[in-house]
């Protein structure tokens, strides 16, 4: 099973350098060192609609300092011709964002990574091992950044006509109380389920990924019954803080190390519990598991 790992996660190394990946490029580099390609490169992140003004930007060669003093009037006249107002409002709104942030946004999951390598190896480890616990520590310490566009996504809010006349900015950005209900039960009874709930509203960025995440994520959900259910038979409930503690310490000793470490075990330690998770989890807890066949 390790060879397997080693040999899976060395392939899906070697894919995404031999394609030249870019998801690192504008997330890590502020908009003011932008150069013509990079803007470019903008463009085409934008969305399918935008591939139309791809050689409009190419020609006008326009750097980041540029781009980010661009006018509603500006992009409309020459040598952009973006006639559109909902594009060019579109266009605006993703340049305001990125002056506020310093970088572009991460739109998808390499990106995410890219920008955030250490939070990304927390996320992967705290929720494979303790979900519960991973969500109140996001609750408490990272509620705006994390917490709130993660509950949005697996609970979404229910709109009423009456909201839908609101503009989207004006929306409330807290959770409503049906929203905290469905998350508190979910995340109380099965916490798999809200990474399930999450894959699944990603499945047209990512589609075979998400569906790895939930399949490892019901496998987890199972292996959680039968772990906790084997404990109670046995017994051996007062064991359960001492493995947390230990569980926790390791990940605390990953994420605080993860700057000093060589960037292939970083990637090798996500990509594991990416896409190995479940056999993962099963293989730590395999001595209970043939307790319960007993």
């Amino acid at each position: 099973m390790v060879a397997l790992m080693c040999m899976g996660v060395i392939l899906f190394r070697y894919y995404w350098v031999s394609t030249e990946s870019d998801y690192d490029i504008l997330v890590q580099k502020p908009i003011n060192r932008w150069k013509p390609h990079d803007v470019i490169l903008w463009v085409e992140h934008l969305g399918p609609w935008s591939n139309q003004y791809r050689e409009t930007f190419h020609k006008a060669q326009i750097n980041g300092s540029f781009l980010a003093h661009l006018r509603d009037e500006e992009l409309s006249a020459f040598p952009f011709h973006v006639k559109n107002p909902s594009h060019r409002q579109v266009i605006l709104e993703e340049i305001r964002k990125i002056k506020d942030h310093k970088v572009k946004l991460p739109q998808n999951l390499w990106e995410y990574k890219a920008a955030n390598l250490g939070k990304s190896l927390f996320l992967q480890f705290g929720l494979r091992e303790f979900p519960r616990v991973t969500f109140l520590y996001l609750y408490l310490f990272d509620y705006e950044d994390t917490f709130l566009p993660f509950i949005h996504t697996c609970c979404p809010a229910y709109i009423t006509n009456a909201m839908q006349d609101i503009p989207p900015d004006h929306v409330p950005q807290e959770p409503s109380q049906r929203q905290w209900v469905e998350f508190r039960v979910k995340v109380c009874l099965m916490p798999y389920l809200l990474l399930v709930d999450f894959a699944w509203q990603w499945l047209s960025v990512h589609c075979w990924i998400s569906w790895i995440v939930i399949g490892n994520s019901m496998v987890m959900s199972v292996m959680e019954y039968v772990y906790v259910w084997t404990l109670w038979r046995r017994r051996q409930m007062r064991t359960l803080p001492k493995t947390i503690l230990q569980k926790t310490l390791n990940m605390f000793f990953v994420v605080l190390l993860w700057p000093l470490m060589p960037q292939f075990f970083c990637d090798f330690e996500f990509y594991c519990g990416l896409f190995f998770s479940s056999f993962i989890y099963i293989s730590v807890r395999k001595p209970f598991l043939k307790l319960a066949q007993e």
